[in-house]
């Protein structure tokens, strides 16, 4: 069981190698969260939005920065402002991947957050998107105090780009309710990650002799190798 764990990750994309720090599925996943925040916010896309109840619409969704999402049957049709209260989920469909994002309760909060959902299963990690200015080279300055924006040139808004980013992670334990915030780096302490990991082996061997392990990684080890277990 070991032998098969310490190259899982790099056996499920087809590539051989010794270490255990996994980088190809590190990379694949960090590429994956950059596409899905490319066109995830402020885009129309084809969508599923699938309700509390199960019951699945497709149309096309776009999502607002309040945890809501727009959602029409028809591209000619008005947008429905939908939240939390009907919906579980949506799902874009598109290249490279299909991208989800699931409502979630944060541990010690009331409001209900829209997250990426960056693995998936009993043990669950899941993303919070922002919008940041990013200035250009050559530029800089503060904010337009009315709009918000960068102050305007000549007719037009130069020198800086709105840019989608993860600003914190989260991380939903089996069986539990609502989300632990992971912060905007994902960087508990080892006790933590035993508490959360306990009764997985395979996990928690991981984290005691590598240094460079991702949460991802280890989420999707848990789910593959021992939610199973736990169930029974």
């Amino acid at each position: 069981m070991k032998q098969g764990v310490k190259y899982a990750f790099f056996n499920k994309y087809g590539v051989g190698g010794k270490t255990k720090q996994y980088p190809l599925r590190s990379v694949l996943l960090t590429c994956f969260a950059c596409f899905c925040m490319q066109f995830g916010m402020a885009q129309i896309r084809d969508a599923i939005l699938t309700l509390h109840d199960s019951t699945q619409f497709e149309g096309y969704a776009d999502l607002t920065k309040n945890n809501k999402i727009k959602f029409r049957m028809n591209l000619e049709d008005d947008a429905d402002l939908w939240d939390h209260e009907e919906v579980y989920q949506i799902r874009f469909k598109g290249y490279p991947s299909d991208a989800t994002y699931r409502y979630g309760k944060i541990r010690f909060r009331d409001k209900m957050l829209l997250l990426l959902v960056l693995e998936d299963g009993p043990m669950g990690y899941f993303g919070k998107e922002v919008t940041r200015i990013i200035y250009e080279d050559g530029f800089g300055g503060g904010l337009d105090s009315e709009t918000g924006f960068p102050p305007e040139n000549h007719g037009y808004r130069s020198g800086y780009k709105k840019v989608p980013v993860l600003s914190r992670r989260y991380l939903k334990l089996p069986k539990e309710e609502t989300l632990i915030s992971l912060g905007a780096e994902a960087n508990p302490s080892k006790a933590l990650m035993r508490e959360w990991f306990a009764g997985c082996a395979e996990v928690l061997d991981e984290i005691e002799v590598n240094e460079n392990y991702k949460i991802a990684d280890l989420v999707w080890q848990y789910n593959r190798y021992c939610a199973a277990m736990e169930e029974d």
